[in-house]
């Protein structure tokens, strides 16, 4: 017969077999981050949760005191479960790592801090953990900023100013990166390049944006073309949230581009009519962005001040 006593320590550890679990396929779900991708804070926090998770899985296998075995141990199990996260349909990100072990580092010291009987030690520990959890914070502080800059600088869609800024876009088949020149809107533009590793498209896409743009009356764009060049653009925005809706239900246009500024602009007409002849939903844009087609290695182009035309401008 089992004992009240028993029968709890086998309760706590059936649950903590089952958090332990849940802990690892959180952490190696095939694209489970790239459904929180469209909002820089939930996808901050998400990421952030390599802290909780480290803290959990050390005071899992700490059994209620400060040991260093289990913080080595922890810290390990973090990063081969990062390391086979490229097994399973993931990116395996350092990052990620780091969160986890300062997490798991930050528990460390919380314990030590109930258990020491000094009040220096008390003091370090205690101050360690609050810095730990602080600095793991730090990407989640940056996104909420951004997400605040975003909303007040609409109808300015990006005019790449801050690192955290072009941390929004993605890049397909080339290279983006943000300059300190030849800019029409503040001190940076995009350089977006084509390498030769994709020769059928080179692009820059974002799904981190004001969403309602029901007031605009165009959407305009500046894209430098240096000398000698001539590239094929579209300009493509989405009203729905997967990665590739049919050609039949987004907004393209194609455009020949001359060497030199051109300041483009098209019109709300022409934007919210697909080539289905649906009407774009205006009020739940899901994603936007440029692309150059088929383009040579080499290929360049600037971007800067995307933004919308309102009625009073």
């Amino acid at each position: 017969m089992t004992t009240g006593r028993e029968t709890r320590q086998m309760i706590g550890k059936i649950i903590a077999s089952l958090l332990m679990v849940a802990v690892v396929i959180l952490l190696l779900w095939p694209g489970l981050a790239a459904h929180f991708r469209w909002n820089q804070i939930i996808s901050a926090l998400f990421n952030w949760m390599h802290f909780p998770a480290g803290v959990l899985i050390f005071v899992l296998l700490c059994r209620r005191r400060a040991d260093g075995g289990a913080l080595a141990g922890t810290i390990l199990l973090l990063w081969i479960l990062e390391y086979l996260q490229q097994f399973m349909g993931r990116g395996a990100q350092v990052v990620d790592a780091l969160q986890g072990s300062a997490g798991a580092v930050c528990a460390f010291m919380v314990m030590g801090w109930t258990q020491a009987r000094g009040a220096a030690g008390r003091t370090a520990l205690g101050g360690g953990a609050v810095v730990l959890l602080l600095a793991g914070l730090m990407p989640v502080f940056s996104a909420w900023a951004d997400y605040v800059r975003m909303y007040r600088c609409f109808p300015l869609i990006a005019g790449f100013e801050t690192a955290a800024e072009m941390r929004r876009w993605e890049v397909s088949g080339g290279t983006l990166e943000r300059v300190p020149k030849l800019a029409t809107e503040g001190r940076y533009a995009a350089h977006l390049a084509a390498t030769g590793a994709d020769r059928d498209y080179v692009g820059m896409f974002t799904d981190q944006l004001v969403r309602d743009w029901r007031g605009m009356s165009a959407l305009c764009l500046d894209v430098l073309v240096p000398h000698g060049q001539r590239p094929r653009l579209w300009v493509r925005v989405d009203d729905q949230m997967v990665p590739q809706p049919a050609y039949g239900e987004r907004f393209q246009k194609r455009l020949v581009l001359p060497s030199g500024w051109n300041r483009i602009r098209i019109p709300r007409s022409e934007l919210e009519v697909t080539p289905s002849g649906r009407r774009l939903e205006l009020e739940h844009v899901a994603r936007m962005g440029v692309f150059l087609e088929a383009p040579e290695a080499g290929t360049e182009i600037y971007v800067d001040n995307i933004r919308l035309e309102m009625p009073e401008e």
